[in-house]
């Protein structure tokens, strides 16, 4: 499928408050492995608590505002995605023992994940969206 082309005064209608935020935190969302690198525990776990926080608020937003797009909800599957790889990877820098104790788990998750990303991806040529 071709990329959509948005003129000028569709631009408003894209960069809705719902979809800043989201995109704010598919931005911030990989400082969390930074400061899991440098060992900052306070920093890491308020930006997370921030990031779920934005979670649920563009999401609210949208609905509330009567904005919801479809650019909106892949833009959230991917923050979504983002924030959860970034959090174990951080995570791991922080407390390397509880992530190598509960690795199984998460690779499980992973693998459940990957495979249901790409089933959709296959027969449906997009990423699933699990919000309603």
């Amino acid at each position: 499928m071709p990329p959509e082309n948005h003129t000028a005064s569709e631009l408003p209608k894209i960069l809705t408050w719902p979809n800043r935020i989201t995109l704010a935190r598919l931005l911030l969302a990989p400082t969390l492995i930074a400061f899991g690198y440098l060992g900052h525990y306070d920093i890491f776990l308020t930006l997370f608590a921030v990031l779920l926080f934005s979670d649920m608020l563009d999401g609210y937003l949208a609905r509330r505002l009567n904005q919801q797009t479809e650019l909106g909800t892949q833009l959230d599957t991917a923050g979504d995605i983002m924030m959860c790889l970034t959090v174990m990877l951080g995570g791991w820098f922080l407390w390397p023992d509880v992530m190598t104790h509960e690795a199984p788990f998460f690779l499980a998750t992973l693998g459940l994940l990957a495979v249901s990303g790409l089933t959709a991806l296959i027969k449906f040529r997009h990423l699933p969206s699990y919000h309603t």
